[in-house]
């Protein structure tokens, strides 16, 4: 099963908890909110702002010249190309 499959799965089983007014949803939405960052996703490019040229989609500012697979700051998998 791939993260976007399971994030899914995730959500329907929120909103059927909903439905049956069960109450236990946090679990849901922090696994949720981990999968979505393991989902790579594009830099931003911002050009001649030094010290930082990029940004991850969730907007930190990178301040790394290497190519990183994860943001220090908030975990997203990054998507370079």
């Amino acid at each position: 099963m791939t993260e976007q499959k399971t994030i899914d799965f995730l959500k329907r089983k929120i909103q059927s908890e909903k439905y049956l007014k069960l109450n236990n949803n946090e679990h849901y939405k922090l696994a949720i909110k981990a999968l979505e960052k393991q989902i790579p996703k594009k830099m931003l490019f911002i050009p001649k702002k030094f010290p930082c040229d990029y940004k991850c989609p969730n907007g930190c500012n990178l301040y790394d010249e290497y190519q990183i697979k994860y943001c220090p700051n908030c975990g997203q998998k990054l998507d370079w190309e």
